[in-house]
């Protein structure tokens, strides 16, 4: 009956009580269960009944949707076959406008999420894995949800909610086991309260899926700050978490090099795990309010890693500084190049436009 009522949400009322009776005890949902199942976040025994979304941003307006992670495990530890395990997941447990269903997959590519087990309907994620077995004693999948500009989190409540079942082998008997993204009674110890962050026109954080293209910027430089950035990925085969940042920094933060002036402003993009394969790499775009004065023949683009400090320096006057016929293929040797000539408006109250579009295979900042 309480398990039924959550999943048709007939009233806020009754979702309500039954939250709080059937999530007293996270992941052993009701005194009842005698199964030794967990499902949480990896490692699903650590973090019994709770998820964690990574951290997303509301993308401005008319740009595409950003998106947040998070990973469901279920994990049993008992000693017997748990039966006609089902786990389902709610990628919009709130049913607000602006969470949409962007994908699932198995980080563990073992292929627990392959459709013989999975379906979704909506941003409503069912995976019937039949018996849990003592030797397969774990199933893992990650939820990847598109967040619009329109959304307003809820105040307080899970965004995600999972839960698994089992039965007795002739089917009776049910348990059910609970895990939330956040606050779901006055009783547990919830995760880490979530909540999309606003929109920012010099910050952004998303997650790009694996072997998905993703295209993410921040605003011209005409809205909010003096740089526009935008960071094309062209499928990483790992899945990432993104930010970018615009804005001004003192001297020691993306110091200029030695004998070269620089405007004040930089663009930082930072990735999950900061490096990308020959195969695999990003296009950063660059655009940048200069002086009228400035002149293309001066120009030049310096990326520093955060790991070697003043990485490399790319003139716009060196014809090595460009990939050349051979792009994408020259990114394995050099790690970096500019993709094409970098152009320069024509002035408007003084100031000129300039945009460089650099490809590179590792994160950092960047100056021009």
């Amino acid at each position: 009956m309480i398990d039924s009522r959550i999943r048709s949400r007939r009233s806020g009322a009754i979702l309500a009580a039954a939250l709080f009776i059937i999530a007293t005890m996270p992941g052993l949902a009701t005194a009842a269960n005698s199964r030794s199942l967990f499902i949480g976040a990896p490692d699903a025994v650590t973090n019994d009944g709770k998820l964690f979304p990574t951290t997303v941003s509301k993308p401005g307006q008319g740009a595409p949707d950003n998106a947040t992670k998070f990973v469901v495990q279920i994990k049993s530890t008992d000693n017997q076959n748990l039966a006609h395990t089902v786990l389902t997941i709610d990628a919009n447990f709130q049913g607000t406008d602006g969470l949409t269903f962007n994908t699932i997959y198995d980080p563990n590519q073992v292929g627990d999420d392959d459709a013989t087990f999975c379906g979704h309907v909506g941003t409503l994620i069912t995976c019937d894995y039949g018996s849990l077995t003592p030797a397969i004693g774990s199933r893992t999948v990650a939820v990847v949800v598109n967040v619009t500009d329109g959304y307003v989190a809820p105040a307080n409540q899970p965004l995600f909610w999972a839960k698994v079942t089992t039965n007795n082998e002739n089917g009776s008997n049910q348990q059910v086991f609970i895990a939330a993204s956040g606050p779901t009674d006055g009783v547990i110890t919830p995760p880490p309260p979530f909540n999309v962050s606003a929109f920012n026109p010099n910050l952004l954080t998303s997650f790009a899926a694996p072997g998905q293209v993703k295209h993410l910027f921040t605003s011209s430089p005409t809205v909010g700050g003096t740089l526009g950035t935008t960071v094309d990925f062209t499928g990483h085969s790992a899945g990432d978490e993104v930010a970018i940042k615009d804005g001004a920094s003192d001297p020691a933060t993306y110091p200029c090099p030695a004998k070269l002036t620089c405007i004040s402003e930089y663009s930082e993009v930072s990735i999950g795990d900061g490096s990308f394969s020959a195969t695999s790499y990003l296009t950063w775009t660059l655009v940048a309010l200069v002086p009228k004065s400035y002149t293309l023949s001066q120009g030049f683009v310096a990326h520093f890693n955060t790991l070697t400090n003043n990485d490399w320096t790319l003139f716009f006057k060196n014809a090595s500084s460009y990939c050349g016929t051979g792009f994408p293929a020259t990114i394995a040797p050099a790690q970096q190049c500019i993709v094409s000539k970098p152009t320069l408006s024509k002035p408007v109250n003084g100031f000129s436009t300039l945009t460089v579009i650099v490809a590179m295979n590792h994160q950092g900042g960047m100056k021009a």
